[in-house]
């Protein structure tokens, strides 16, 4: 079955980064924050996003979680892949994608994530955040996709 938007359809895709420091002192992303990349781009071809936002940052400098995981993205060429290099725990991960998501005027939005991350606190988060703007975008919607551990 294909997929038709509807006129107001405008849906995101969210990648919490994920990484560790290795043993040369880099930060880098592991293979879960791969796979959430690899099955955003997936979503994204079945389904094409106003937006896809790769947030993280990198506590020892060099590469953020952000742009290492543009270099694994393999999705459509003609979607908007916003970096977003800034947010150092998860809940700054949401709350730092928000303005990107609010300024293309996002309906939906679905956040990619490893079922071992924690996303307690990103989803108290994002419950406040669409709580506080419902009236102003009614109907808004937040899906979470984990990827299998």
């Amino acid at each position: 079955m294909t997929y038709r938007p509807r006129m107001d359809d405008r849906w995101a895709i969210v990648v919490p980064g994920s990484g560790r420091i290795d043993a040369e002192g880099s930060y880098r992303i592991g293979p879960r924050a791969r796979a959430c990349v690899r099955a955003a781009a997936r979503l994204a071809r079945r389904r094409r996003p106003e937006v896809v936002v790769l947030t993280g940052w990198s506590p020892v400098g060099g590469a953020t979680e952000a742009h290492q995981m543009l270099e694994v993205w393999d999705g459509p060429d003609d979607v908007e892949v916003v970096l977003e290099p800034s947010a150092t725990i998860t809940a700054e991960n949401m709350s730092r994608s928000l303005p990107h998501l609010l300024a293309r005027n996002v309906r939906e939005t679905t956040i990619v994530w490893d079922r071992r991350q924690e996303l307690g606190d990103a989803r108290i988060c994002w419950s406040r955040l669409r709580i506080g703007h419902a009236p102003r975008y009614p109907g808004t919607r937040v899906r979470s996709a984990a990827i299998p551990s």
